[in-house]
């Protein structure tokens, strides 16, 4: 392993950095030291082949900084690992460093599990060494709901590229809305091509809504809308779900976490066939 240097341009920020939150201040100081002194602290970048760029896993506000200062590139170390590998670099990181609020551990380490990284709160805890006892009286204190957002969807916000009114928009509109974390993250991605007031609605109508119940039999049909509509008919034994003009997919209900974490693969790219 060793320091290189790599161009600003081929530098991108990623949704695997656990900073979430940049002192604005703080960030104006180190423009100017940077100014006079240049990056004396190497960036740690992870090369995300999938995408064919260098992704930053510790150094966000240097990079900014850099960029402020009118530098070309920047001195760097590169981990050319997987997407998993490259998250628990970085929590390690800023763990050791002890640089994140409560709100950046939680959100983060979220993150993970929602990624399948770990599969529970426990094992991202065994292999930090975290004590649980320490995380869930952490996870107490950041979940307690201020102004009716929670600290983690704030957190996303905060971290996103929206300029700053935007940013208080989407805020305004996940409080409004009782937003989830995962459709703010949605809300973000949607909010420069489609506009807040329809990313909103598209976020509203992709929630499953209960259209019809049988106490006698326990059958249950929900329908929500994406791209296409979809319809979810769940009853003893099996699940059926139809799409719009696509027919449909029966399976049994038992299987049910399978299939979710099928789509979870696909949506991340990961089975996605790249040419060489």
């Amino acid at each position: 392993m060793k320091v290189a240097p790599i161009p600003l341009s081929q530098i991108h920020k990623t949704p695997i950095n656990p900073r979430q939150v940049v002192d604005r201040e703080r960030l104006e100081a180190l423009t100017t030291s940077i100014r006079q002194m240049g990056v004396t602290q190497p960036l740690i970048l992870w090369w995300n082949s999938a995408h064919g760029r260098y992704e930053v896993l510790d150094g966000s506000r240097r990079l900014e900084a850099a960029r402020r200062a009118g530098l070309q590139e920047v001195p760097a170390i590169v981990y050319e690992v997987s997407e998993e590998e490259a998250m628990k670099i970085a929590f390690s990181i800023h763990l050791s460093q002890e640089d994140l609020t409560p709100e950046e551990l939680l959100n983060y380490i979220d993150l993970m599990i929602q990624r399948e990284v770990f599969k529970s709160v426990e094992e991202a805890c065994r292999h930090f060494g975290i004590s649980r006892a320490w995380y869930y009286e952490l996870e107490r204190a950041g979940r307690v709901r201020e102004e009716g957002l929670s600290i983690s969807a704030k957190s996303i916000v905060a971290a996103s590229d929206l300029p700053e009114e935007d940013k208080g928009r989407v805020v305004e509109l996940a409080r409004e809305n009782a937003l989830s974390s995962r459709e703010v993250r949605r809300l973000i991605e949607l909010y420069g091509p489609l506009g807040p007031e329809e990313a909103l609605a598209r976020i509203i109508a992709s929630r499953p809504r209960l259209i019809y119940s049988d106490p006698l039999t326990r059958e249950e049909v929900y329908e929500c809308r994406g791209n296409t509509g979809y319809r979810l008919r769940l009853a003893k034994g099996y699940a059926q779900l139809e799409a719009e003009g696509s027919g449909s997919l029966r399976i049994p209900r038992t299987d049910i976490a399978i299939l979710v974490n099928l789509l979870r693969f696909a949506e991340s790219g990961k089975g996605a066939k790249r040419p060489r």
